[in-house]
């Protein structure tokens, strides 16, 4: 726990944590690891360096490595680029810009022809790339790129979401509106009606490798491609527009990449083609492999919004109805920004059922990096501003909020804003056990205690729930391939459309193979991700991955089984080799390819508000306790509790991981990754020194996991659930307890204990938000 001494930092004592999950039944065969915690494949070779990444592959014979040249405009035509200085730097072999491009030199996929692989005539944001340097070192490459001169004649820019609103600077074809019920009665005759506004602020994805590529040309147009990326058909498909080359030309690898979250999938293109495209021009490998700098100036991150509110209720509690509107700040190109902002407004009924509704979405042009798809894909900002409504309802009634939240949820039977029926009490139950693991009522007690005995140090409770709506709501994306080699000495080799990249999917895939074919894990053997073993793979993305992938080698090693199934049956005895020797002799196929998409597939129709938005939810609760430092505006973490439903969970250790993982991440978008622009457009955090991610310290002293018990889920592989993005929803708990804490101190200096607090909670907002008399004659002295 936190010492609550005056003055000073926040102390935490030693950190306490516990993980609860179910185990397997007593009748499992010790030798099938499904539901059991197995340790992640790779963890020894991650924690001892020895994972092989991209820029781990050795460099070849002639190879180039290539720095990027950025711009430093926010909005400017080209005028001229000299790269005479650059070309006369010892090492410097080469360049490529837009001109040497073959093929297509845009790309986008929402909308067609969206943004250059390379700039040509115009820039829209500080850090889009130019052209690239080509040397015979990473240094050199770089030393050259800092040497090129570009003329700009600047253009007019807007440089904030506020801006774009104000000038209405609008991508109006992805305007989005959901019209439920009506809202305009249910607030002419509602007892209290309240509006307000919160922004939600960006986060930059922060992964552990940078965008990175490797790009090797073979013989008649042929490219290997090592790539550092979650979409692998995206980026073949990319190189393949920009080079004007078939698919089968085109080979995408990657063994395992160093984290993700949404930013490689659209945006690594900025690394592939442009590597691809001077491979092809030199006919040697080239290497691009970003810095934490250029990466973040050059790719942009999750979407920051404003999202305006009107809220009608009743004396008790009951909400009546519920008007917004959406404000997303797209950046300079549209990139994946219009699912986002959709899905953001799925989000905002949260657990709630709420009768009349009308939402309205707007995807904002701004010239700031293009943002893009991040963990959660829209439902973090959608979340965090249905339960900051919920709790501001709570606080003008002077109701328990755990009260509010409870009369207004979802029940069993009830069907959601998006037409997607809750089928069980999950949700429920998640809230009354985390409610019971957490001890709320007595803490809530305690808390107040705490707060009457200490003026400048305040304590602040939340308890929050998430859903999360799963699969896909597009149906061509809810597929997967898997291809199964069983080779003569019985040794398997199993590969599939989904990456690895962190998150233990390599791990579960071999975990399915391993119970289907049952053999021990020990046979069995994932090499890596190649658009040469499975096409047309889906991004890994979305928290669907698992589930697709897992039926697809699910399918393909039933395949092999009934191809064996002869030879099991004539020497029921013998060993596995010997039964896959026999098969070979016989000259049955010991390879199969495997394949999966729902029997039903659920879409929802935007334009005309029909379908259905997924199949299934995953539900969650937690319950969070802060310390807030009043007079400084730092906070602590003391306590997290979480109660998460993900279905027969495959792997617990993996899945209690991503739980807590998720969970950090957006204690990160909610209390202290901020992200800030020079009145250039120029990106300021972006390096380490001045973005601040999540550290030990901001971690919760005492962090307690629990997976729901008899929990399921008929439609997916083994009965389990997505897992990867809904937790972060969970950090609402932590936003909230902060703003419990203000609020707090607000009624001990008289003020109201209703108002505006944004995302991120930084330092800066804490302390000004508390209100006393210090800040009050700091704003008097600033006027």
């Amino acid at each position: 726990m936190c010492s609550a001494k005056p003055g000073g930092r926040i102390v935490r004592g030693w950190p306490k944590t516990s993980q609860v999950y179910e185990v397997v039944d007593a009748g499992q065969a010790e030798t099938d690891p499904i539901g059991r915690p197995i340790v992640h494949q790779s963890a020894v070779e991650q924690t001892t360096g020895e994972a092989l990444f991209c820029d781990d592959i050795p460099p070849l014979k002639g190879e180039l490595f290539s720095a990027a040249v950025l711009s430093k405009r926010a909005h400017a035509r080209i005028v001229s680029v000299d790269l005479s200085a650059a070309l006369s730097v010892p090492g410097v072999v080469n360049y490529v810009d837009h001109r040497d491009v073959p093929g297509k030199q845009r790309f986008g996929l929402i909308r067609a022809d969206d943004e250059d692989f390379l700039a040509g005539d115009e820039v829209k944001y500080n850090g889009q790339l130019i052209c690239c340097i080509l040397a015979t070192s990473a240094d050199v490459a770089r030393i050259a790129a800092r040497a090129v001169v570009v003329d700009y004649e600047e253009l007019p820019a807007i440089l904030s979401l506020q801006e774009a609103i104000a000038r209405k600077s609008f991508y109006d074809e992805y305007t989005a509106e959901r019209r439920v019920g009506d809202v305009e009665t249910a607030f002419r005759d509602a007892a209290l009606v309240f509006d307000g506004e919160m922004t939600v602020g960006g986060q930059q994805h922060f992964y552990a490798e940078p965008q990175s590529c490797v790009c090797v040309p073979l013989e008649k147009g042929e490219l290997d491609c090592y790539v550092s990326t979650q979409a692998q058909h995206t980026q073949q498909m990319a190189i393949v527009a920009a080079l004007a080359l078939p698919a089968n030309r085109i080979k995408i690898h990657a063994k395992r990449i160093g984290g993700a979250f949404g930013g490689k999938e659209s945006q690594a293109v900025r690394v592939s083609v442009p590597s691809a495209v001077a491979a092809l021009k030199t006919g040697k490998s080239v290497r691009m492999i970003l810095t934490i700098d250029e990466d973040m100036q050059m790719t942009g991150g999750r979407h920051p919004f404003l999202i305006k509110y009107k809220v009608a209720c009743t004396e008790s509690g009951k909400i009546l109805a519920l008007q917004c509107d959406f404000y997303q700040d797209a950046g300079a190109y549209v990139d994946i920004s219009p699912p986002v902002l959709l899905h953001a407004l799925s989000a905002i009924d949260g657990v709630y059922s709420i009768p009349n509704v009308h939402l309205k979405g707007y995807c904002c042009y701004t010239n700031l990096q293009p943002n893009t798809a991040f963990r959660g894909f829209g439902h973090p900002q959608g979340t965090v501003a249905i339960e900051s409504i919920v709790q501001e309802l709570a606080t003008r009634l002077n109701l328990p909020p755990l009260h509010v939240r409870e009369i207004n949820m979802y029940r069993s039977g009830d069907v959601s804003l998006y037409n997607v029926p809750i089928i069980d009490n999950a949700l429920e139950r998640c809230m009354a056990e985390c409610s019971s693991m957490s001890d709320y009522v007595n803490r809530v007690a305690q808390v107040e205690t705490f707060n009457r005995n200490n003026r400048w140090r305040k304590r602040g409770l939340a308890l929050t729930p998430c859903k999360f709506t799963l699969p896909y709501d597009i149906g061509v994306l809810n597929q997967a391939g898997a291809l199964v080699l069983v080779y003569t000495d019985g040794s398997v080799l199993l590969t599939f459309g989904g990456v690895e990249m962190g998150q233990g999917l390599y791990t579960k895939m071999a975990q399915v193979a391993s119970r289907e074919l049952q053999l021990p894990l020990e046979k069995i053997h994932i090499s890596e991700t190649s658009t040469a073993s499975v096409a047309n793979a889906t991004a890994t993305a979305g928290s669907s991955t698992t589930e697709t992938c897992g039926m697809a080698v699910l399918n393909a090693c039933q395949i092999i089984r009934r191809r064996l199934e002869p030879y099991r049956e004539a020497e029921p005895t013998a060993t596995w080799e010997t039964w896959v020797s026999s098969a070979y002799l016989d000259r049955v196929c010991l390879s199969a390819s495997g394949f999966y998409t729902p029997d039903v597939v659920y879409e929802y129709d935007w334009k005309t508000q029909t379908g259905r938005l997924g199949n299934y939810f995953v539900f969650g609760a937690a319950c969070s306790e802060v310390e807030i430092d009043c007079l400084t505006g730092e906070h602590a973490i003391l306590r997290t509790d979480i109660m998460m439903d993900i279905g027969k969970s495959l792997n617990p250790a993996i899945d209690i991981g991503q739980v807590e993982g998720a969970f950090v991440q957006g204690c990160g978008l909610y209390t202290m990754e901020e992200l800030r622009f020079s009145d250039t457009g120029a990106l300021q955090t972006c390096h380490a020194g001045s973005y601040k991610i999540p550290a030990y310290n901001d971690i919760p002293a005492e962090f307690n996991v629990a997976l729901l018990r008899n929990s399921g889920n008929r439609s997916t592989i083994y009965s389990s659930k997505g897992v990867g993005e809904p937790p972060l929803l969970l950090a609402a708990s932590v936003f909230l307890a902060i703003k419990d804490a203000i609020g707090k101190n607000r009624e001990q200096t008289g003020l109201s204990a209703v108002f505006r607090l944004d995302s991120p909670s930084t330092v800066e907002r804490i302390r000004l938000a508390c209100g006393d008399l210090l800040v009050a004659g700091g704003a008097s002295a600033a006027e």
